[in-house]
């Protein structure tokens, strides 16, 4: 089941386009603007609005996706996975040396890494985010471990990736 918004979000993300970064502010008072109009729309339990407000979020690096034959060293990447298809590699571009690249992404992807106040049972948590950003018109891709949540956006939309989350009630900790 999708949400549909009953507003036109078309004139927000143009202007946020428009703006960032020329303009930090005022792409500040945009993402304010796609954060509060979002939160009339997807509905959370107050708990786990709470959880939001108690998390935080580093960026934590730029990675590559590639579909993979070999792996050298797996415990030098981000991510392996595989499925009866496949095997992906996300990993920095400096480690594609230990890979047997069968197809790369042509993006490069900047990791936010959420530090969930509560892990499991924050129901619409990932659906939030989700919503946050995609009328944000940024694309993303989502990992779940045992008790982090990893958020990739493409590299360039990194910086307002975290205005957005900041903006959900997220702690930015990066650098910290």
């Amino acid at each position: 089941m999708s949400v549909r918004p009953t507003w036109s979000m078309a004139a927000v993300i143009t202007t946020s386009a428009a703006v960032w970064p020329r303009r930090p502010f005022a792409a500040l008072r945009v993402t304010t603007t796609i954060v509060s109009r979002i939160r009339a729309v997807i509905s959370i339990p107050d708990s786990t609005q709470h959880v939001i407000d108690r998390s935080t979020f580093r960026l934590a690096g730029v990675y590559v996706y590639v579909r993979a034959g070999e792996v050298r060293h797996p415990e030098q990447h981000l991510l392996v996975a595989r499925d009866e298809l496949e095997t992906t590699v996300v990993t920095e571009v400096e480690l594609l040396r230990h890979v047997e690249v069968l197809e790369r992404n042509a993006d490069r992807w900047q990791l936010l890494a959420i530090d969930i106040a509560k892990a499991f049972y924050c129901v619409g948590f990932l659906a939030k985010i989700s919503a946050v950003l995609g009328e944000a018109g940024l694309d993303i891709l989502v990992v779940s471990t045992f008790s982090r949540d990893w958020i990739l956006v493409k590299e360039e939309d990194g910086p307002r990736a975290a205005a957005l989350l900041e903006g959900m009630g997220f702690t930015n900790a990066t650098g910290s």
